[in-house]
């Protein structure tokens, strides 16, 4: 989709619609928090407990709505403090569809019970719809808003779908947020949450500095070369998140299994990167 989309919307549009996704993303970060390390360790720590299992499951899950509902108000303000973001904010507002599908998707549960299997498969499933509705539906620069409610519909559908696995598999069961429990879950994950901020946050910035600076043409020209590194990156990214839970059940039953699935993991990510590279 990539030289498509520059091709139809051209340089300053589709250099307005990466601009937006990169101002999304830093709510996106927010609604994040540190919970796909803090609450993935709790559940594979945690596996066979499905009351313990549901209390971090309903704290969290609030937590992250709320967090959402403050952005959202963020976002409402944006026009009144920065000049020009009146014309781009029909486009933000739809881009922050993203945020609510972060928000009802508990990729920390399925992580942390290692069973990313379906829900990988959905997430697949849902990216290659969007992909013959960009073709069909992006015609021209004044379809960013199109562009972007399509970019929003995988995160939804992946959210939705999950929320009805839980439901089906009855992982969990209903039990009232409390405020302690919610600011318990926030400090465990605190640490955790500035540490991959600080990395989201210096590489999104790029891309609104440059934005500020040097305009749509300019973001443009960085986003399509990052995408191609993004695409080198994604082959990567999986082993985090597959034997993430997996070194946290080991470290619960024999610290010695752990500390050697972590040195075959380093060797095995040391080859995919120097490959990639």
């Amino acid at each position: 989709t990539l030289p498509y989309l520059v091709r139809v919307l051209e340089p300053v549009g589709y250099g307005t619609f990466a601009f937006c996704l990169a101002i999304i993303q830093y709510f996106s970060i927010a609604v994040n928090y540190g919970f796909d390390l803090s609450a993935t360790k709790r559940i594979a720590e945690s596996k066979s407990d499905k009351l313990k299992i549901s209390v971090i499951y309903w704290n969290i899950l609030v937590a992250r709505l709320l967090i959402a509902i403050i952005g959202f108000g963020v976002l409402c303000l944006l026009p009144f403090l920065f000049e020009g973001i009146d014309a781009i904010f029909f486009i933000l507002l739809i881009s922050y569809l993203t945020v609510l599908g972060d928000a009802i998707f508990p990729q920390w549960l399925f992580q942390g019970k290692e069973q990313l299997g379906k829900i990988s498969i959905i997430r697949v499933i849902s990216q290659l719809i969007s992909i013959p509705l960009l073709f069909l539906l992006v015609k021209s620069p004044e379809d960013i808003w199109i562009t972007a409610l399509l970019t929003t519909l995988p995160p939804l559908i992946t959210a939705l779908v999950s929320s009805y696995l839980i439901r089906h598999r009855r992982w969990v069961v209903w039990c009232k947020p409390t405020f302690s429990g919610m600011k318990g879950q926030l400090a465990d994950g605190w640490h955790l949450f500035i540490s991959s901020a600080a990395i989201s946050l210096y590489t999104t910035s790029t891309t609104v500095i440059l934005g500020i600076i040097g305009g749509p043409v300019s973001v443009a020209v960085y986003v399509s070369a990052n995408k191609l590194l993004q695409a080198g990156l994604s082959v990567y990214s999986p082993l985090t998140a597959s034997f993430y839970p997996r070194i946290n059940s080991l470290m619960a039953e024999s610290k010695t299994k752990a500390v050697e699935l972590i040195k075959y993991v380093l060797k095995l990510q040391i080859k995919i990167t120097l490959l990639i590279g």
